[in-house]
């Protein structure tokens, strides 16, 4: 994820709710901030992603869902007007 995400993200955030808390968790994390999808992957490890949850994982991952939901609506209106 880390080395692919980025050729995706812009594509993805455009569908992203956003929250101050995904910035920070990976502000404490790795020193840089993030959107949810990379808040949920930046963490080095398993163990160190369970000991830095904020109790926002959950809402991270349903907003990432929701996300990619919208994303590949979007591409399916595309690809029906082929």
């Amino acid at each position: 994820m880390v080395k692919n995400y980025p050729s995706m993200r812009r594509h993805v955030i455009a569908y992203l709710k956003y929250s101050t808390e995904d910035a920070q968790l990976s502000l404490e994390l790795n020193g840089e901030s993030a959107d949810a999808f990379e808040a949920l992957f930046y963490a080095p490890t398993l163990r160190e992603f369970l000991e830095h949850d904020d109790g926002m994982m959950i809402s991270r991952i349903n907003r990432t869902r929701e996300a990619l939901t919208r994303y590949g609506h979007h591409l399916r209106i595309l690809a029906s007007n082929d």
